[in-house]
């Protein structure tokens, strides 16, 4: 039974839905452990260009065939802990992570700030001229999400109509259980 167990949790490690699409290692690490440093390695929140410093904010990445609603959940769960979020997606995701940013956007959950669409390599073939193959290149779309100051007032919102739905459903079933013939 452990041995079953180990052979299906390094499976899923390598499975297709178990990886984000072209994200380098270093980033995704980075993702999943909180007390890395910011600037200790190169996929990290923090990038240099022209010689300043710009804070991305902490990459939340979205997959292809990601469901909308549990996507917009892992992402108000990030911005409870953030300020900042930067929504990453690659090729086919590029649609959803911006459906999810303007979402959030529309709630009043958050802010959107700067949009960039950038070519990603596919792999590392050179042209003649030094430069890389655009046609071998494919899209990533990164949306930086700051949390909004009505933030936590909507999350309080949504929480209060999700209990008044729970207890006129509670209301309901009482009314029908003493409806019920009782035998």
């Amino acid at each position: 039974m452990l041995a079953m167990i180990q052979a299906v949790r390094g499976a899923a490690r390598y499975a297709r839905w178990a990886r984000v699409p072209r994200a380098n290692i270093a980033s995704s690490r980075l993702a999943q452990c909180d007390d890395a440093e910011p600037s200790s390695s190169p996929g990290s929140p923090v990038s240099k260009t022209n010689g300043a410093s710009m804070d991305r904010g902490r990459p939340f990445y979205i997959k292809r065939d990601e469901k909308l609603g549990p996507a917009l959940a892992r992402l108000r769960k990030q911005l409870e802990e953030h300020d900042t979020v930067s929504v990453e997606a690659v090729g086919g995701a590029m649609p959803l992570a911006a459906r999810i940013a303007l979402y959030m956007e529309r709630d009043g959950y958050s802010t959107t700030g700067e949009t960039r669409v950038s070519l990603v390599p596919k792999n590392s073939n050179m042209t003649a001229g030094g430069g890389r193959k655009i046609a071998e290149s494919s899209e990533k779309l990164t949306v930086l999400v700051k949390r909004s100051s009505q933030f936590f007032v909507k999350a309080k919102e949504i929480e209060l109509l999700r209990l008044a739905r729970l207890e006129e459903q509670i209301q309901k079933a009482q009314v029908q259980n003493e409806a019920a013939p009782q035998e």
